[in-house]
């Protein structure tokens, strides 16, 4: 199914290198692969982009929602504050956690190790209510638990996730790019290059960049991170693509001595 070939060198070099690359049915089926999964990802992120654009929303009406009235049940768009028994609690692997109350079963979910992690069924807790929907433990010390899937918190999930699949496509890029001849890699070597550094580089920086938001629910923390292995990424794989320009000349170099 493959075959090694010639192709004009890259990088500005005389040489000739060898590169791996396809029969005809071969790169063709390939290429469809590739396609696929440029396909999926795009698609999956935009989904993700959508649903976090929609949890924003929700996020802002949070923020704005007034406080319920001291002593009454909270109802409607108002906050409140209620107590309720755990019917049930599930410790997972990492610590995640989920406590299920017993009025209306709902749960909330945590992804580490936390004071909710402690619960037992039939303990009583205080339970932040909007749109009569369950969002947040009170601790004993006052500190308030937002569920992973409440109001505030969810866009975080949302966002993470969507940066994943469009990573996914830059460094898919990157990688049909090196696996591929294409044409461009052939009559522009260069711009091939830079183009492929650039691809890879994003998409680290981008899954760097979804996972750091999930995980510390913070849009500054994540965006940071993610500059800094992209940069990183950026300036190892220049620096590997300058020692791979060099390398045939010092050895022609070394046999001419």
């Amino acid at each position: 199914m493959g075959e090694w070939i010639r192709v004009p060198a890259d990088f500005g070099s005389d040489e000739r290198p060898k590169a791996w690359t396809f029969s005809v049915r071969g790169r063709w089926v390939f290429r469809g692969v590739f396609a696929v999964l440029f396909a999926a990802a795009i698609v999956l992120g935009s989904f993700e982009m959508i649903a976090a654009d929609r949890n924003a929303a929700q996020a802002t009406a949070f923020a704005a929602a007034p406080s319920c009235a001291p002593g009454t049940t909270p109802v409607g768009n108002c906050i409140g504050w209620e107590q309720e028994t755990v019917s049930s609690v599930v410790v997972g692997k990492g610590g995640s956690t989920d406590v299920r109350l017993g009025a209306g079963g709902q749960t909330l979910s945590y992804l580490h190790y936390s004071w909710a992690s402690g619960l037992t069924a039939g303990a009583s807790v205080r339970v932040l209510v909007w749109r009569n929907q369950a969002q947040a433990l009170r601790q004993p010390d006052g500190e308030i638990l937002y569920s992973e899937d409440s109001a505030p918190l969810g866009r975080y999930d949302d966002i993470g996730i969507a940066l994943f699949p469009f990573g996914l496509v830059a460094i898919l890029y990157a990688l049909f790019g090196t696996l591929d001849i294409s044409p461009l890699r052939v009559r522009r070597p260069r711009l091939w290059l830079a183009l492929s550094v650039l691809g890879g580089s994003a998409g680290a920086g981008m899954c760097t960049a979804g996972a750091t938001i999930q995980d510390a629910r913070s849009y500054a923390t994540g965006i940071t991170r993610g500059v800094f292995v992209f940069a990183f990424a950026a300036v190892g794989a220049t620096t590997l693509a300058a020692f791979a320009r060099r390398g045939p000349r010092w050895r022609r170099g070394a046999s001419a001595r």
